[in-house]
């Protein structure tokens, strides 16, 4: 036993240096983290970003306003032409956990590299009839704001990568 927690800790140390999304209990719904979730009948935040958020890892959190997941990777420089594909894990693995009836709130970040897929997946989840803010760069803005009027979402403007402000906005939820 001991021995695969080591292997399971140096796998996950491994993910976060390359830039991987880390699967901090992706991988089953029987976690902790659900089973008070359940228990208190509290509905989640999502955080969903192709790139890091300043101060927090991927994974649960616990606050005074109730729980959260940050959906990130591991980065602190663009991931280019990769962003998109980056988007597209999250958005896979991320989906399968969001039952509307569920969910408090979705801020969803929009930026250059990946706009297109987030812009997509923020119709998606607004037509599922999430709670859903868009964190988005001014890069390509005239678009970004056309999508979030056609959706009835409001735009929270960031810098581009949107790493402090999704930071900020997860400090608020957590109310730390």
């Amino acid at each position: 036993m001991e021995q695969q927690k080591e292997k399971t800790t140096n796998a996950t140390k491994q993910q976060r240096e390359k830039g991987t999304l880390l699967s901090i209990a992706y991988d089953t719904l029987t976690h902790p983290f659900w089973q008070r979730v359940d228990e208190q009948k509290e509905k989640m935040t999502f955080v969903i970003t192709y790139n890091s958020v300043k101060g927090y890892e991927n994974g649960f959190y616990y606050g005074k306003k109730g729980p959260l997941l940050v959906c990130s990777y591991d980065n602190t420089e663009t991931w280019g032409n990769e962003a998109q594909s980056k988007l597209e894990r999250i958005l896979h693995q991320t989906y399968r956990l969001m039952d509307p009836k569920d969910v408090d709130k979705v801020y969803l970040y929009i930026g250059k590299h990946a706009r297109d897929g987030a812009l997509k997946a923020a119709e998606r989840l607004s037509n599922q009839g999430n709670n859903l803010s868009l964190v988005a760069c001014d890069c390509e803005s005239e678009i970004k704001q056309q999508t979030a009027e056609r959706i009835g979402a409001p735009i929270i403007w960031s810098e581009c990568g949107g790493r402090y402000t999704l930071g900020e906005i997860v400090s608020g939820i957590l109310e730390r």
